[in-house]
């Protein structure tokens, strides 16, 4: 099976989960090189974080010096001749002795007809992010390195075809999550703000609500001033002012605090699970305000919203995702339905479809964090897609005239232009 090849040519932004270290919230296990929890600069770390930015998966590739990994036994192909998305391998002297050296590997993101290549790649201790190009033959493409050959993708990938998108695309990205939010601030003008931790993407789920009501942006703790704050959700920042605290000893207990103090007359109440929560992330899009659950609905939970008349409870994501008791619990002091997919991205267009049947406008996002950005933009429904998962939102915008595109943070515009094509 083909896949378009989505080509990197920048600089991943810092803290992408693909290039960020497991111990940091990230799925990268390579060495990790920063304080905040970084795989790069380093060689390793970006090759393979670069392979699970490509898959979508974690996949076998080594994580030890960069000359082990084409006698690796992972199961991949190799060969001599390169291919979209492979990984080119160097040595230094002896493989599997590193007192003369550790080797290279770079990932290929383009090929040219005379076989000239573009790599992608980064070195330890020096460059973050780097593309170079090598023409064949390969074997003295690095000094002082050996060239091995290429480890190939599991994916036969093909170069990007030629799209023709409904509409041009308006881009809000920043270099990192809170350049972005305040690109998006800035973007919407709404100049106050809810304040959350960037360590706590739960506690700004909860926040969305809190932010639309009084017509606020979400900002990340650190990025701008604090004078603008109208509200701080959650813990883990540190303020010397009077802005209103809303914070629990857990995100389910932030949670209550927010909705105890913004809910008011509304009766539509979103119901998202507090483990798996990206789900919630479309159903943001709407403005309504967010009940996390566990398992089960807290007492306290409970107490405060029986004693609300009329509410109807919306359930978003699977019965694996928010399971029966939850709903058997909320149908005793409300209406209760439930919206769901098979993944997270069908879950979003089914989310689209249900609030936003006759849109002319759609937001789209790759990530939880971008898509919490996005939440305050009121550009129609936030749609979550990768390369591999286009279908769902496709049909969903099947037969609709969008005239409006916007794009939250780092999704490939290729991608996002593929996703609105005719």
């Amino acid at each position: 099976m083909s896949e378009i090849y989505i080509k990197r040519l920048t600089a991943p932004e810092y803290h992408n989960k693909n290039w960020l270290h497991s111990s940091a919230g990230g799925y990268n296990n390579c060495i990790r090189i920063t304080s905040d929890g970084e795989c790069i600069p380093n060689c390793v770390g970006y090759a393979w974080g670069r392979w699970r930015e490509l898959l979508g998966y974690n996949h076998k590739l080594s994580r030890s010096n960069a000359e082990d990994w084409y006698w690796n036994n992972d199961g991949y192909q190799r060969g001599a001749s390169p291919r979209l998305g492979a990984v080119m391998c160097w040595k230094k002297g002896v493989v599997g002795y590193g007192g003369d050296g550790a080797g290279h590997v770079a990932v290929v993101e383009s090929i040219g007809t005379n076989g000239e290549i573009t790599v992608s790649a980064s070195d330890y201790g020096s460059s973050r992010f780097y593309i170079r190009k090598y023409h064949p033959p390969y074997t003295n493409s690095e000094p002082g390195l050996d060239f091995m050959g290429f480890i190939y993708p599991p994916i036969d990938f093909i170069d990007h075809k030629v799209v023709k998108p409904m509409c041009n695309l308006t881009i809000y990205r920043g270099e990192d999550r809170n350049e972005t939010a305040e690109i998006v601030r800035n973007a919407t003008n709404k100049y106050k703000y809810v304040n959350v931790s960037g360590k706590s993407i739960i506690d700004g789920l909860s926040s969305t609500f809190l932010a639309r009501k009084y017509n606020a942006s979400i900002i990340f703790d650190y990025s701008i001033e604090k004078k603008d704050a109208l509200f701080q959700v959650g813990g883990d920042i540190d303020y010397n002012s009077n802005i209103k605290i809303l914070t629990g000893d857990d995100r389910y207990l932030t949670n209550f605090e927010v909705l105890k103090h913004a809910l008011g007359d509304e009766k539509r109440i979103l119901v998202i699970s507090g483990a798996q929560y990206i789900d919630g992330i479309s159903a943001a899009a709407t403005g309504l305000p967010i009940l996390l659950v566990e398992d089960f609905v807290h007492f306290y939970q409970l107490d405060f919203l029986s004693r609300k008349k009329g509410l109807e409870f919306i359930i978003v994501g699977s019965i694996d995702v928010v399971n029966s008791i939850v709903a058997k619990q909320l149908a005793e002091i409300g209406k209760v339905m439930r919206i769901e997919g098979r993944n997270r991205y069908e879950t979003s267009a089914e989310v689209a479809k249900y609030f936003f049947p006759n849109t002319s406008k759609i937001t789209l996002v790759d990530n939880e964090v971008d898509g919490l950005v996005a939440s305050q933009l009121e550009d129609g429904p936030i749609l979550i897609v990768n390369n591999n998962n286009l279908e769902y939102s496709k049909e969903y915008l099947k037969n609709k005239n969008i005239t409006k595109a916007v794009v939250v943070g780092g999704l490939s515009d290729y991608i996002a232009n593929e996703v609105i094509s005719k």
